[in-house]
């Protein structure tokens, strides 16, 4: 059985499974997932949760930047969160 579950964001919905694809299209990233999280201002906010590759760095603001060139506008407003890398 397979639950699908969208964020809703501007009165439009958005599949996690769509934003995950992009982040990892990013070539830092190795791994990504995404949870909405309540917000008053825009319904629900996506949150990421990133993973980077060895030997691999970015930033927030880089992800931001990125994502903004493949999706469409409202859904640019993403928390992201890089886990700290394994020392």
């Amino acid at each position: 059985m397979y639950v699908f579950a969208c964020i809703e964001l501007f009165n439009h919905q958005v599949a996690p499974a769509e934003l995950e694809a992009v982040l990892v299209s990013h070539f830092a990233v190795q791994d990504a997932a995404v949870i909405s999280r309540p917000s008053e201002r825009l319904g629900e906010l996506p949150t990421a949760f990133v993973v980077l590759k060895p030997d691999h760095s970015t930033t927030q603001d880089e992800l931001q930047q990125f994502i903004a060139g493949k999706l469409i506008s409202h859904l640019v407003k993403m928390a992201i969160f890089i886990a700290p890398m394994k020392m």
